[in-house]
């Protein structure tokens, strides 16, 4: 497991949400699950991922952060 940490509940939420709507299945961590300020996307990458899917995945976590940005996200980033 590999957690990608956007600090705050309302921008891990979308981020997952983005990741999800890309066909990616991640979890988004929020507190109190976690302490405040270290909420994270959780992402699973097994053996049986292909290069390709983990290429995707790194393609579609830059695509949804600029797309956060773009959309005027830029301050729950």
């Amino acid at each position: 497991m590999s957690p990608i940490r956007r600090g705050r509940n309302a921008p891990t939420s979308h981020l997952a949400t983005l990741l999800r709507a890309r066909g990616f299945d991640v979890r988004p961590i929020r507190s109190p699950t976690v302490p405040r300020g270290t909420e994270r996307v959780r992402v699973c990458i097994h053996t049986h991922n292909t290069e390709d899917e983990v290429v995707r995945l790194g393609a579609a976590i830059g695509e949804s952060v600029v797309e956060m940005l773009s959309g005027g996200d830029r301050a729950r980033l």
